[in-house]
């Protein structure tokens, strides 16, 4: 089944102060629609006459907003307001992934109002649109599952945990060293804001321990997966070595 949702509920925020002001009524928000430029490094040793290229710099682009004019709205007369003084903002659009909007993915960029328009048609709404200029890299942010609160490994541990640099932002890898008589181990995770956590894929309840792994000679991974709603997985992988005999 697809994971695809509608963009319902979408935010167009703009930063006032110490607070995010949502801007009210928009219908569309489109981008950031960022680009690169092209660098040519055609020369006379170029395979068969093809132009060859290497990428230059990045350009953020731009965003395009339209929504309900609402004459009496701050947070849209603000917009006037930056287009008319050249204002450079903090904004974000955040999106529908969470209840909570603290726990939403988002596009955090700065920008200015670079065209704005209005329309007022004799017998429907009236309009206002905008292109908002970034200027440089739209970040966006993507929220992961809580971490474990604890994560016991018993069976195969003769030294400590030893954390490695992560190879991701949601990815832990944890290298354990083992003794050769110990052919199994548990793995005890705790998370309790979590909704599954798993262990080989397998689920296992927080602060329960899993069933027993076996453990070859050797180099042996155990991955761990914290799942919560609407956040991406948090994963760690475990490194356990059991020596030969």
């Amino acid at each position: 089944m697809s994971d695809a949702r509608i963009g319902y509920g979408t935010l167009l925020q703009r930063l006032v102060g110490s607070s995010w002001e949502t801007v009210v009524e928009i219908k569309n928000i489109g981008g950031p629609d960022t680009d690169s430029e092209d660098v040519e490094v055609t020369n006379h040793d170029s395979p068969s006459r093809y132009k060859e290229y290497i990428p230059g710099m990045q350009d953020g682009g731009t965003v395009n907003i339209s929504g309900n004019f609402i004459p009496g709205s701050n947070s849209q007369l603000r917009l006037i307001s930056d287009k008319a003084a050249g204002t450079v903002s903090n904004y974000r659009i955040v999106l529908p992934t969470a209840e909570d909007i603290d726990d939403r993915v988002m596009w955090s960029f700065t920008a200015y109002i670079k065209s704005l328009s209005f329309t007022a048609p004799v017998n429907t709404e009236m309009t206002v649109s905008a292109s908002l200029k970034i200027s440089g890299e739209p970040v966006l942010s993507v929220v992961y599952a809580d971490d474990l609160t604890a994560l016991v490994v018993t069976g195969a541990v003769t030294s400590p945990l030893v954390p490695i640099p992560s190879v991701a932002g949601s990815v832990y890898i944890y290298a354990y060293i083992g003794v050769n008589g110990d052919s199994t181990c548990t793995v005890t995770p705790t998370c309790a804001t979590a909704d599954a956590i798993y262990v080989n894929d397998i689920e296992v309840a927080s602060g329960e321990a899993s069933d027993s792994i076996s453990l070859a000679v050797g180099y042996n991974e155990i991955v761990v997966k914290v799942v919560e709603a609407g956040k991406n997985m948090r994963i760690y992988s475990l490194n356990i070595v059991r020596p030969a005999a």
